[in-house]
């Protein structure tokens, strides 16, 4: 079965500031099949569920930072259980040493404990910072290690930021990998690099969809962290040319 297309609403954080459920709509009509929520709009759980049910998007995901599962780990397993999400995602961390990546798998471990308890998956999305070594290992694999019910929800663009083999990774990661990250990468003036819309820019992404693919995973995540466009017309180029790939 194909991936489900979603779109993390970070990217249209403009937009969702001014008219949440109609951002959801808009993104529906885009074609969309889902959305991953980086907070929800100040909208109760019962609330967004009826919406989203309204407007016919599932939930891919949702990205919890590492605060709230520390201050209100029952809440968010609350909330998410309730909006019929199964993915709770920690989206970042301080991991700038050895010590704090074990610390933090430590963590993970109970949250993960807790989330499955719930019938939910826990796992963790990195940036480039995850591709640091620590005694011949990322930290994202320390972060991840000892449960194989972590899962891993490869962001594409970081991985080619960081300059990993981002193709042998994936093969790496196989069916832990069921959410896949995906914006594109352009060369800007200065020699920086920054995102552009999905299809636009210089990242291999035929080949990338096609070994994301090998792992069967669930969902194929639009994000676009750029400011230079309406944010709105970036998500619609980016899932009209990931639709040509899938």
């Amino acid at each position: 079965m194909a991936p489900k297309l979603s779109l993390q609403l970070w990217s249209v954080k403009d937009a969702t500031a001014k008219d949440f459920v109609g951002t959801l709509e808009a993104v529906k009509e885009m074609g969309y099949d889902g959305v991953e929520f980086a907070g929800y709009g100040g909208l109760g759980a019962q609330e967004l569920k009826a919406e989203l049910d309204r407007i016919g998007l599932a939930v891919s995901g949702s990205h919890v930072s590492i605060d709230a599962l520390r201050d209100d780990l029952d809440g968010v397993i609350a909330y998410n259980k309730a909006i019929g999400n199964k993915y709770i995602i920690c989206p970042g961390a301080d991991i700038d040493t050895q010590e704090k990546c074990e610390a933090l798998n430590k963590e993970f471990l109970a949250y993960n404990e807790a989330i499955r308890a719930n019938g939910m998956v826990f796992g963790y999305h990195n940036h480039d910072k995850e591709f640091v070594e620590f005694g011949g290992k990322y930290a994202f694999d320390i972060l991840l290690g000892g449960d194989d019910t972590m899962v891993y929800e490869l962001d594409t663009y970081w991985s080619e930021y960081a300059g990993v083999d981002t193709l042998a990774y994936l093969g790496k990661l196989g069916k832990r990998c069921p959410l896949v990250h995906l914006k594109d990468m352009k060369i800007k003036e200065d020699g920086s690099k920054d995102s552009c819309p999905y299809g636009t820019g210089i990242l291999d992404n035929k080949a990338i969809i096609a070994a994301a693919k090998k792992n069967d995973p669930e969902w194929f995540v639009i994000e676009w962290e750029a400011d230079d466009m309406d944010c709105l017309e970036a998500v619609r180029i980016s899932v009209e040319n990931l639709k040509r790939l899938v």
